[in-house]
């Protein structure tokens, strides 16, 4: 393996963590967001 192929396959790595950060992050706000909606009626 290059040094190249390693630094594609670090940054792949990379986005692919960020991508699944940003996904559990989004999925769980809606489910906070809810309740607080009912609780307001």
């Amino acid at each position: 393996m290059s040094v190249d192929q390693a630094m594609k396959m670090a940054k792949l790595n990379l986005t692919k963590s960020k991508a699944m950060m940003g996904k559990t992050r989004i999925i769980p706000s809606p489910n906070w967001v809810i309740p607080t909606k009912k609780d307001r009626e």
